[in-house]
């Protein structure tokens, strides 16, 4: 996303998008609060993900994306994305997400809370503990999260993904468990037969395994699993080799072709090695919610690939009234 890593605390990196041309046109990010709680949220993740140093001269200092975000903390704990939403599971797991890193630190913000007007004074782990409070209280009894009203598996995954990067165990955790049942159960109700991922459990148009649902289930698991192992979490890439485009490149043309029916063309795989043994249901459901997606754009692209609709233009609105 950004350029130069001082480009992102200065608010100056360019986004891409495609114009109705097919052109690429460049966008300020100036303004993170214009995509909602969202902006201030992954600005923050991406802020950590890596050993980056703050400039003294820093715009959109660390200190001033985490009081942007506990600012917009709602009266029951939550996050929405506009402040006019109510708490949304996605946005709170993300929000907790982001706010993972400071979890140990004593420090204490104050600020002007966005919902009441009224000066707010918290540490992260208190607006944390209250976060948790909102989204457990959104747990199904089959151990689902619930989003308008609807179980998701989105909403799921992100549950997980919260729990995880606060070091706590979305298998164990007791604050997650309804009847027994915890998040992990709660995700493998929406697994398909063929290893996809469905968005939803009540709604017939979400039946079906999509992108989204695969993938967000994918590193939900990824980060239980590193969680297990003892590894740093899923937007930490402290951790992450330093490989070359060649080596990328020779990667991908080792794996196996797919055949129609999901099999490996090739008798040729892999040996893995599971690290904790209690982290291999995970390590195989996302496995195979990797290789359903894989098949299922293969066989979108036999069929899409004539028919598909222009891109739209790319809609940005640049003010948000509701913050």
């Amino acid at each position: 996303m950004w350029r130069r890593s001082d480009e992102l605390w200065h608010g100056s990196g360019r986004k891409f998008h495609r114009s109705g041309t097919g052109q690429r046109v460049e966008q300020p990010l100036g303004r993170p609060g214009n995509q909602g709680i969202n902006g201030y949220i992954w600005a923050l993740i991406a802020a950590d993900s890596g050993n980056y140093e703050e400039p003294e001269d820093a715009e959109w200092t660390r200190e001033k994306l985490i009081t942007a975000i506990l600012s917009r903390q709602l009266a029951d704990g939550g996050f929405g994305l506009i402040l006019t939403d109510d708490a949304d599971v996605d946005l709170t797991s993300m929000a907790l997400t982001a706010l993972a890193p400071y979890s140990g630190s004593e420090e204490a913000y104050t600020y002007e809370s966005q919902v009441t007007g009224e000066t707010v004074t918290k540490t992260v782990a208190q607006a944390a503990e209250e976060a948790f409070a909102c989204n457990a209280a959104l747990m199904q009894k089959d151990g689902t999260m619930i989003t308008r009203d609807a179980s998701t598996s989105e909403s799921t995954s992100w549950a997980m993904m919260a729990l995880a990067a606060w070091g706590r165990d979305p298998g164990t955790d007791e604050q997650f468990q309804v009847n027994g049942k915890t998040l992990l159960d709660g995700l493998k109700e929406f697994q398909l037969e063929d290893g996809g991922i469905r968005h939803s459990l009540d709604d017939a148009d979400g039946m079906d395994g999509g992108n989204m649902a695969g993938y967000q289930a994918a590193y939900s698991l990824e980060a239980v699993y590193r969680l297990k192992a003892g590894q740093c979490g899923v937007f930490d890439l402290s951790d992450a080799p330093d490989v070359t485009d060649e080596e990328i490149q020779a990667a991908g043309e080792a794996l196996p072709e797919l055949t129609e029916d999901g099999e490996a063309a090739s008798g040729d795989g892999f040996s893995p090695v599971l690290i904790a043994g209690c982290a291999a249901g995970a390590v195989v459901l996302a496995a195979a919610v990797f290789l359903a997606l894989v098949l299922r754009e293969k066989k979108k692209k036999k069929t899409v690939s004539e028919t598909k609709e222009p891109e739209k233009p790319y809609d940005d609105d640049d003010e948000d009234d509701d913050w």
